[in-house]
């Protein structure tokens, strides 16, 4: 559910994040695409294993295929809450971060659609119930921020600065 996010709850999320806008963006500028990137675009892989491993465990949850400040935006407005996250928390699949690096990593990385993975919370004493779920799962979970009281998403980086996305994420019929 995405209406069930509670303060104090931890984010996280599973797999990386960023490698299929990453693709597009390499094909939108006309240069080769990297391989590895592309797979990820063309064929993502659902993260069915680690959604039932969360059943029962995770307050929230949602895909990421808008990008992750635009589905998180999701959750918090349902839950009416607000979350703070850690922008160099996120995690990226190592062909990204051959390609992509400073801002424009962290923006595929927080605001690239279609990679599916979850984010999801859990309340702030179950880090090792998330790291459970995913090793049932067969994949790593993250945490990459807190829920927190008030609205919106705010991001800052490892040094607590703010950082500021140039857009939240894929916005439909815009």
């Amino acid at each position: 559910r995405r209406d069930a996010a509670r303060v104090g709850d931890g984010v996280w999320v599973s797999g990386s994040l960023g490698a299929a806008a990453a693709a597009l963006e390499q094909w939108r500028c006309g240069g080769p695409v990297d391989a590895a990137l592309r797979e990820r675009l063309d064929r993502p892989a659902p993260r069915v294993a680690l959604g039932r491993a969360l059943s029962g465990v995770a307050n929230a949850c949602i895909d990421v295929s808008d990008g992750l400040l635009a589905d998180l935006g999701h959750v918090c407005r349902a839950s009416g809450v607000g979350a703070r996250l850690d922008v160099d928390a996120l995690p990226g699949a190592a062909a990204l971060q051959r390609h992509f690096h400073g801002d424009a990593l962290r923006a595929l990385q927080a605001t690239g659609g279609d990679d599916y993975e979850l984010c999801f919370t859990l309340p702030g004493a179950a880090d090792a119930l998330a790291l459970a779920a995913g090793a049932a799962a067969g994949v790593d979970v993250t945490r990459i921020g807190t829920v927190v009281a008030g609205r919106g998403v705010d991001v800052n980086d490892r040094a607590g600065r703010p950082w500021q996305p140039p857009r939240a994420g894929h916005e439909h019929f815009a």
